[in-house]
């Protein structure tokens, strides 16, 4: 039991960091527009941290490093939409 769940917490780590690397080639635009497509399928509400991060760039157009790094981290935890 205690195998299987190593075995899941270990798939889990690979998949956030395949979908960070995946998601660190993307410009922060199209970041903005992910996070848009996660409100429109309820998976992030409008209250929520990258949405937050989103309205800031559309107002200034720019992330800063820590900030595009946070995105990159939340965005790898949340589940892949098809």
């Amino acid at each position: 039991m205690a195998d299987l769940a190593i075995d899941m917490a270990l798939e889990e780590e690979y998949f956030e960091s395949v979908n960070y690397q995946n998601y660190e080639q993307k410009t922060n635009q199209q970041l903005v527009e992910i996070i848009g497509f996660y409100v429109e399928h309820g998976l992030l509400s409008n209250d929520d941290f990258l949405v937050k991060l989103s309205g800031w760039f559309q107002q200034n157009k720019y992330l800063t490093t820590k900030q595009r790094h946070a995105v990159l981290e939340h965005l790898a935890r949340l589940p892949e939409l098809d």
